[in-house]
């Protein structure tokens, strides 16, 4: 994974993606368009820039980076978001589904 990430090329390659419009996105941050032209031609942004992008165009930033490393990186495990917390529950019911599912066949094939 020794890739890196132009954050400018990367932020410039979502907006589009995203249909989002430069001028909202500036206006809700507070910042010139100029200053907004900067982000798209650096290769990093400060953390905090990066926060206010993530608030001004309502999309985490963060987890699409986050998901480009591998999942058997150490990460704070109480901090999990709603869709782990979803997968979590969903792997639990299914685990339950097919232990009923196995008794189910069982007795059927013992009364058959």
């Amino acid at each position: 994974m020794g890739e890196s990430i132009h954050v400018g090329q990367y932020l410039s390659k979502l907006i589009e993606s995203k249909k989002l419009k430069r001028s909202e996105i500036t206006q809700m941050m507070g910042v010139q368009y100029s200053a907004f032209y900067g982000y798209e031609n650096r290769p990093s942004l400060q953390f905090s820039i990066m926060i206010r992008l993530c608030n001004a165009m309502k999309y985490n930033i963060f987890l699409d980076i986050a998901n480009r490393f591998p999942a058997e990186y150490e990460h704070d495990k109480n901090l999990t978001s709603s869709q782990d917390n979803l997968l979590a529950q969903l792997q639990e019911e299914n685990k339950k589904l097919k232990w009923e599912n196995d008794l189910l066949k069982e007795m059927i094939v013992k009364k058959g």
